[in-house]
């Protein structure tokens, strides 16, 4: 009923006496909720293989570890073999109580779209279908992405972003290593034409990606990726943390399915999104 309640606030359905009981507890949940679900199409590619190698070199440039980490993933021949990716999964916000499936579609190159459903609130979507990047959720309401935003959402439609991430990125330049947290890392940031630069971490002993950041919306958005799972050959992380200055939610996938036939109409603008393309 809470939420029920919530949702008419934010929707304008009831009156002011109404609102004016809403306590400031609720109003800050709506606000990183709202906040939460518009970062999904920063999450950078969560599908990434551990290295065997050894990389004990001081100064490494940013192809040694892009190729190294690609190695790991079983060369191009074996990412390229990946045409599609369903997962599924829920997105946790523990310290708040609230828990929600989502699903995820993938279809290289150009195609995605990711949807998480919150009980009486709702679905929160984002998606890319062609060169259109696009989000819609119950509070924000639909939007056609630019700029950063759509370039962190075309990455979304590629199985792997970093084995051709010329075609997001300018340059890529690397440091390291360096010290995070308990363990070794180098460093590679990657800067787009336009708009605020990735930095990836890479341990230095597995080659994991094992954290990405990036600056969206005046503050620093925070990945920590972890739970690698083999599946088909290659590894996937089962879990990603995202933080930032007002949240910290948990995406725990719990299946991933590869080459599965997904139907054209997964990937369907929504009536909303398709009325704003059309507008001059």
């Amino acid at each position: 009923m809470q939420a029920e309640r919530d949702w008419a606030i934010e929707c304008g359905c009831l009156s002011v006496s109404n609102r004016e009981t809403n306590t400031a507890t609720h109003m800050n949940r709506r606000v990183e909720m709202n906040q939460a679900k518009r970062l999904f199409f920063l999450l950078p590619a969560m599908f990434l293989l551990p290295s065997g190698l050894e990389l004990r070199a001081q100064t490494v440039d940013a192809e040694t570890i892009i190729q190294r980490y690609l190695d790991a993933v079983g060369g191009r021949e074996a990412i390229e073999k990946i045409h599609s990716r369903v997962a599924k999964g829920t997105f946790a916000m523990a310290d708040m109580g609230m828990y929600a499936p989502f699903e995820s579609y993938i279809r290289t190159p150009d195609r995605y779209r990711f949807r998480l459903d919150f009980a009486g609130m709702g679905s929160a979507e984002n998606g890319v279908n062609g060169d259109i990047a696009w989000q819609t959720n119950p509070m924000a309401g639909p939007r056609i992405l630019s700029g950063s935003e759509r370039l962190a959402a075309l990455q979304q439609a590629r199985i792997e972003p970093l084995l051709n991430w010329r075609d997001f990125f300018v340059s890529a330049e690397a440091s390291g290593p360096e010290s995070l947290g308990d363990r070794s890392v180098y460093k590679v940031v990657f800067t787009p034409e336009k708009g605020s630069p990735m930095t990836c971490y890479f341990d230095a002993d597995s080659g994991l990606l094992v954290r990405a950041d990036v600056e969206q919306g005046g503050q620093r958005i925070q990945s920590e990726i972890s739970d690698y799972r083999e599946v088909d050959g290659v590894k996937v992380p089962f879990k990603m943390t995202m933080s930032g200055s007002q949240f910290r939610f948990e995406l725990l996938v719990e299946s991933v399915e590869h080459n599965v036939e997904i139907p054209d109409e997964t990937f369907s603008l929504p009536a909303e999104i398709a009325r704003l393309v059309e507008q001059p």
